[in-house]
């Protein structure tokens, strides 16, 4: 009968968590310390061993744990500071924050930035790594449906599932670098959403709308007529310019999107990163004709078609 050899002071059939060091994920030794809630998770100091064979063992596991702490310290010299149970959960989430930054589009930047500094933080921003409890998130969340927006008055349903996705995705990453022993956000309970119903409007409202604009505001008038004949996002018919559509064979391409970043607008893909072409009846490329007539800025095809100053450099600003 096989026996497994006894560990540097473990006695046999005694379970520690050094037994589990080598099931942890990305071969990260887990310590006592871990479980507690801390990272410091560098060379164990312990007894010689009077077992053979076992000390080449503990050296290279003590190897792995000061290049585990070198890697610490390389993120400390970069300005970045490993996680851990004396940290709080506003200082995860600006590590978190500036990592995933670099890689998110502006909007999601702007959106998460918000959700950061105006829930998570004033909600959760001192609490400490290793006293964030699931308890403690479930008692956030229900504060904010009672009175979570900034005027007071309950945080819908949607805003504090997105609330809830961001704390969860910080503190997943901060597991998955062994910087916290688990994402207590896994286990919480955020509100469930009901899909709300949509309805759209019918084709004699979308008739009226138009009628209602078509004498007063022409640029408008174009604006709302394409966005009920080609179901383009509100970000894409902004981001038009003269070269995307062709008045001779009566033709639309949209290609781009006007996004609103932390710094203003910008211009980025497409959602899906792909371009297509919209084919203009008659009507619509009479509009198109007469609001090129009336605009300076048109004989520029690098222009915008609906902008925001004379000189068609500026699209309209998205203001919701």
């Amino acid at each position: 009968m096989h026996r497994p050899r006894p560990r540097c002071g473990v006695t046999p059939g005694e379970v520690t968590l050094l037994d589990r060091r080598d099931k942890a994920p990305g071969d990260t030794a887990v310590t006592e310390n871990a479980v507690r809630g801390r990272t410091d998770l560098g060379g164990i100091t312990e007894p010689p061993c009077p077992h053979p064979g076992l000390g080449e063992e503990r050296a290279g596991q003590a190897g792995r744990g000061k290049e585990q702490a070198g890697g610490r310290d390389s993120e400390a010299a970069g300005g970045r500071h490993a996680v851990g149970a004396r940290t709080t959960v506003g200082e995860l989430l600006d590590q978190w924050f500036a990592r995933g930054s670099t890689r998110w589009s502006p909007t999601t930047v702007r959106n998460l930035r918000t959700i950061i500094d105006k829930h998570l933080k004033p909600g959760l921003g001192d609490v400490l790594m290793g006293d964030l409890t699931t308890a403690m998130i479930d008692e956030f969340y229900e504060k904010l449906r009672v009175h979570g927006r900034f005027d007071g008055k309950p945080l819908a349903v949607g805003s504090v599932r997105r609330v809830h996705s961001t704390l969860h995705a910080a503190l997943a990453q901060a597991a998955r670098r062994s910087w916290v022993f688990e994402n207590v956000a896994a286990r919480a309970s955020p509100p469930k959403g009901v899909q709300a119903e949509m309805r759209p409007p019918t084709a004699v409202e979308v008739a009226r709308l138009l009628e209602s604009v078509a004498e007063s505001d022409g640029a408008l008038h174009l604006y709302l007529t394409l966005a009920a004949i080609t179901g383009a996002r509100r970000g894409q018919l902004l981001a038009l310019r003269w070269v995307d559509v062709d008045l001779v064979v009566g033709a639309l391409s949209i290609q781009r999107a006007v996004v609103e970043s932390p710094d203003g607008p910008v211009l980025v893909p497409t959602k899906t990163r792909r371009s297509y072409r919209v084919a203009l009846d008659e009507a619509s490329l009479g509009l198109f004709r007469a609001h090129h007539e009336s605009v300076a800025s048109s004989d520029n095809e690098d222009h915008f078609i609906f902008a925001a100053d004379p000189d068609g450099v500026r699209p309209w600003i998205r203001t919701t």
